[in-house]
Parts: structure tokens; C-alpha cells; sequence
């Protein structure tokens, strides 16, 4: 059977139906690049006494984001200004580089919560499912800065972090979808043992005629 043939006859025994399938649809998603400096906090105790010679770095251990306000456009255009606070979390790292081998003087965290404000698409009289997601960061320069005096010092550690977010709105919908019947999962590589039939037959329910 030539390569022709072998197409003709897999494309005249596929019998398509039109399936009802539900599903999100993403009506806006867009990115952003946040940067956030100024950050500082006060150095701890357990860090203390802490010599101008030692170094500071940092690296951003959780992120995440909660919806926090949703504002339609006035006069409305179809958008709205969603409101997230973003959550995250610095861990400060202090070296002693004096040493031949640097050394970890110590470490502390440094919570953190700031908004970002985006305008999507937000149809009237519809509940939109708003998200956001950190996609990555990274974390620094940092610095540590004495705001008392030298007579009674007041070590702040100020760092730098870009973080980039993005934004979706959604709304479940209905899809008419063409299909040829369901996606089955291939077989796993077998174990040692007794055989088990997986998937087991049927999987799913019959189509309806």
C-alpha cells in the first residue's frame, strides 16, 4: 500500500463528533517587571557586632500573590484596575570575608509585601477569575548602613529585588470541539509482579450517538 493510500484510508475511517468541553478562557495576560529598592530592616542581634568589612547578600526564598481590590474603569470601557499584594520573602546572608575561607556570620529573613496595580480586561456583569503569578526574581546589590552613630550604631540592611509578575483574567466557557474520541495514557514501563490491567476497560463512559 502506497503512503497516499495509507492517509486516504485513516483520514476516511476518522469519524470526528462535536464534543461540549469546559474549560478557562484567558481573556487578558500580561507581564511586568517590578523593581523594589529601598528595601531595608534592621539588623538583629544575633548578628551583631558587625564589622564594616563583612559582606551582605540575599535571595528571594517564597513569592506569591493575593488578589486584593477589583475597580472598573469609569467611564466603563470593558478594563479594570486589579489590585495584588505580592508576598515575599528575602533571606539575608552575612559573610565574613576576612577569613581565608569566607565564613557565614549569619543569616535572618526579611518579610515583605508590596501592591502592584494592572488594568485588564474585565467584561461587565461578569465574575472574572483574576490571577498572578511570580515567575521569577532576583535579589540584590545589598548593603549595610549604620543610621545611629558611631557611639551607638544602628546597622540597616538595604537590598535591591526585581520581581516579574504575570497577570491573567479569566471566565469559564463552553467549547464546541471537534474530536475522535478520548485521550488515552500510554502503559508505564512494568514492575516485577503480578500484572494489573491499567487503564482498566472501559475508562470513560460511552459517547453519546
Amino acid at each position: 500500500m502506497s503512503e497516499d493510500s495509507a492517509l486516504s484510508d485513516a483520514t476516511t475511517s476518522w469519524a470526528p463528533i462535536i464534543d461540549c468541553i469546559e474549560a478557562l478562557k484567558v481573556f487578558d495576560n500580561c507581564t511586568s517587571v517590578v523593581e523594589v529598592s529601598g528595601l531595608c530592616s534592621p539588623v538583629p542581634a544575633t548578628c551583631l557586632p558587625l564589622p564594616a568589612s563583612y559582606t551582605v547578600s540575599c535571595s528571594v526564598t517564597t513569592a506569591n500573590c493575593d488578589l486584593f481590590s477589583v475597580t472598573p474603569h469609569v467611564p466603563a470601557d470593558g478594563l479594570a484596575n486589579v489590585t495584588f499584594l505580592i508576598n515575599f520573602t528575602i533571606l539575608i546572608t552575612v559573610t565574613d570575608t576576612t577569613t581565608a575561607t569566607p565564613v557565614t556570620h549569619c543569616t535572618f529573613d526579611i518579610p515583605q509585601t508590596i501592591s502592584r496595580t494592572v488594568s485588564l480586561v474585565a467584561p461587565t456583569g461578569f465574575s472574572m477569575i483574576y490571577q498572578c503569578a511570580v515567575e521569577s526574581f532576583t535579589c540584590g546589590p545589598c548593603t549595610i548602613a549604620n543610621i545611629g552613630s558611631a557611639a551607638t550604631p544602628n546597622y540597616h540592611v538595604c537590598c535591591e529585588v526585581e520581581l516579574c509578575l504575570e497577570f491573567q483574567s479569566k471566565y469559564p466557557v463552553k467549547l464546541l470541539v471537534w474530536t475522535s474520541g478520548y485521550c488515552a495514557p500510554t502503559g508505564c514501563a512494568a514492575k516485577q509482579g503480578p500484572t494489573l490491567i491499567c487503564p482498566p476497560t472501559p475508562l470513560y463512559p460511552p459517547q453519546p450517538s
